[in-house]
Order: C-alpha cells, then structure tokens, then sequence
C-alpha cells in the first residue's frame, strides 16, 4: 500500500504524504481548500480558468506558500495528433523518466484512485465543487471544458501541482485522464500550468494564519473533502 492518502480537495485531486505530521496534513489540506473557494468568489474556473488560477495562487501566497518555481505553457494540438492527459501531467511535472521516485509513485496512486471511485462525479453534465468537466450544448455540438488541477504534497510541507485546461467536442470519457484526445477535436489552445510551493511554517505560525483560515472556512466543510481509499500496487 502507497505510504499517502488520496483527496479531493473542493475538486483539486490532491495525494497527501503520510510522512507529513497529521496536523500539518490537515493545515495543507484546508490552505488548498482556502484558495479554492476563494478562486471561485472571484472568477468563473470553466470561462475564466487562467483568471481563476492566478486567484487561487494569489490566495495561497497570502497563506505564507512560497513559489519555488512556476512554469505556464500552451501548445495548440495539430489535427494528426493526439494527447493524454495523464502523460501530458507527468511530462510536464518533470516524472515521466522517475517511475520510481516518491512523486511519480504519489502521481500514479492519485490517477488509480480516482479511476476506481470518482470518474462519474468529476465528470459532471454541471459545473459544482468537484466537477473537473463542464459540457455545454451549442444546438450545433457539444463543447466540453476540462479543467483539472492534481497536486501532490511531500515532505516540507512543499506543494506540487499541475494545471490544465482546454475545450473539446469530442466526448469526455470518465477515465479521461487515460483518455487520447484529439487534435482536431480540441478548440484553442490547451494550457498547462506546473508550480512548487513551500510552506514558510516559521511565517506561518507567526501569523496565527491557521487560526484565520480555520475561521474563514464554511462551517460545514466536511463536504467540500473528500477522501478516496487508497489503490494497492
């Protein structure tokens, strides 16, 4: 069994270390769900994913995460090619050539969970919370907005993630991140957002920002979490 622990944090797939003490676990988990919520008050994710990211990343910096690195690229397919999405993450986190690193073995466990137990609800005919996907129907055909965020959480606490949006006709299957998208069928260009944050703790606990976050939650948050089980190797 994968030594992390695999959550959907307000739509973020997010795989956790356990080698992170359980309070600082839960310190990264609501700092994510903070920015995300925060994101959503002040832009659409699905019309507006570039504006909602900057947001969303704005919000975790005023959380005392520091950006050690961030790399944004576009690329627009040619209509002979084809993606997956899974590949396209790991290529640009830089763990396509790590297959036995922690991170591309945290990478992995995270796509595996997700497949098993959430393909259905992140696929949604609506945007909400946890929906990655957003179908609109033109009357003429049926555009589909991926907008997926997946991070990954090590030692540090230090934050990985990739961002990635793009809009296609062609039909979004549940284990799209498996999924050989086509060229063709993609509209515009596909955007592909890789950072690392770290944790500044001494900042942090100087603040009180775990007190202020915790307070600025919704009450009833426990929804917004949700823990998939783990997937063996």
């Amino acid at each position: 069994m994968d030594k992390d622990v695999v959550l959907s944090v307000a739509g973020n797939l997010c795989c956790v270390s356990l080698d992170i003490p359980e309070e600082w676990r839960r310190d990264v988990v609501d700092s994510m769900l903070f920015a995300r919520l925060y994101a959503d008050s002040n832009a659409d994710r699905f019309s507006a994913s570039q504006e909602w990211y900057k947001c969303q990343s704005d919000a975790m910096s005023q959380l005392k995460w520091g950006v050690s690195s961030n790399k944004s690229s576009t690329f627009q397919p040619s209509e002979n090619s084809s993606f997956l999405l899974k590949s396209l993450i790991e290529d640009k986190m830089g763990l396509s050539a790590l297959a036995n690193s922690p991170l591309a073995k945290q990478l992995q466990h995270l796509f595996r969970s997700v497949q098993q137990v959430e393909g259905e609800q992140i696929v949604a005919s609506l945007p909400d919370i946890y929906s990655l996907v957003h179908r609109r129907d033109t009357g003429i055909s049926t555009i589909s907005t991926v907008v997926a965020q997946v991070s990954l959480v090590g030692k540090g606490p230090v934050l990985y993630t990739a961002f990635v949006s793009f809009k296609t006709t062609e039909e979004v299957r549940t284990d799209f991140f498996s999924q050989k998208f086509s060229g063709e069928l993609v509209l515009g260009e596909v955007v592909i957002i890789v950072a690392q944050l770290v944790l500044n703790k001494a900042r942090y606990e100087q603040f009180r920002i775990r007190e202020k976050v915790i307070s600025s939650l919704p009450e009833a948050e426990g929804h917004l979490v949700l823990l998939s089980p783990g997937a063996e190797e």
